[in-house]
């Protein structure tokens, strides 16, 4: 399994930069729109792999997806930092 116990951060200079993770990001979700525009999307924070407590998946939208993307610092205050 790819990353199997590791834990992935873009805040660490050995990784890639947040930038970078936005920039790809900004490349796959319109293709992703494209090809499933209809599709059903959810925001869901597993923590099960930490502490084996699960949330509730929230409905979402693509241009709530967009909207999360669109600047470093929104991509940051969405993600865990993992």
């Amino acid at each position: 399994m790819p990353f199997s116990g590791l834990t992935i951060m873009f805040d660490t200079k050995e990784l890639l930069s947040l930038s970078a993770i936005r920039q790809a990001l900004l490349a796959v979700v319109p293709a992703l729109q494209e090809r499933w525009p209809q599709a059903k999307l959810f925001v869901l924070n597993d923590w099960h792999e930490h502490d084996g407590y699960v949330n509730a998946e929230q409905s979402t939208s693509w241009q709530q997806l967009f909207q999360r993307i669109e600047e470093d610092e929104a991509v940051k205050q969405f993600s865990t930092g993992e």
